[in-house]
């Protein structure tokens, strides 16, 4: 089964009239779940942005709308063809009969990285599923199609701008609970030259934010968590 068959970029206005019950060939849209996706917004860090996606009768497409943000075009189609095969996968839908619209809020973000596929991931299975995505509870981490959730950067940063919106818990990958640091500082003896020297720092991301930071392997994990 070939998922994601169609990935392509397209304008506000096509998500907007699928959206219109018994319009066209569609007959309106048959689930929908929208969900918090914490990324890095280049150069001024972390922020929060609200991805929308909602499934309708259809070949297996999936459309993507980024408004006015930038994404790299080469690292999002494969994520988001990547979620939507462990999405379909886990919720046991046949995605050849849908099409997947995946709208983001992102306010005119520069979004980098991979790190958004996990939630795209939750949110398709969700809409899939029939259930509603809890509105705190985010993740971060790239997905695979198989469902494994890989490792993703910036935890902290991403944790501080998820409390910022209210975000209770925070999934991340294997691993990234823990945020490691390598910082340079100067030690001088006395008689003698400072040297620099680069100590490994690590820092309990939920301790120092005041957020439940939780780590999961994979999708099925995840879904524990945030689905009602």
């Amino acid at each position: 089964m070939s998922y994601g068959k169609d990935i392509g970029f397209v304008c506000a206005f096509l998500i907007a009239v699928w959206m219109v019950a018994g319009n066209g060939d569609y007959g309106g849209y048959l689930s929908s779940a929208t969900i918090k996706v914490p990324v890095m917004n280049g150069s001024k860090g972390a922020q929060v942005v609200d991805a929308s996606i909602s499934l309708v009768p259809g070949t297996g497409r999936v459309l993507v709308d980024i408004g006015d943000a930038y994404v790299d075009e080469y690292r999002a189609q494969p994520m988001i063809k990547d979620a939507a095969s462990a999405g379909f996968g886990i919720a046991e839908a046949c995605a050849e009969e849908y099409d997947v619209a995946v709208s983001f809020d992102c306010g005119g973000a520069m979004i980098e990285g991979e790190s958004m596929g996990a939630a795209v991931a939750v949110g398709i299975a969700a809409a899939a599923m029939g259930r509603e995505v809890m509105p705190s509870v985010a993740i971060t981490g790239a997905i695979r199609q198989d469902g494994r959730i890989l490792s993703a950067g910036k935890i902290l940063d991403k944790a501080r701008a998820l409390k910022k919106e209210g975000v209770e818990t925070f999934l991340v990958p294997e691993g990234n609970a823990i945020d490691t640091n390598y910082v340079e500082r100067k030690v001088c003896a006395e008689g003698s030259e400072c040297v620099g020297v680069v100590e490994k720092e690590e820092i309990d991301v939920g301790r120092e934010v005041g957020i439940k930071v939780i780590e999961v392997a994979n999708l099925e994990d995840a879904l524990e968590y945030m689905l009602k």
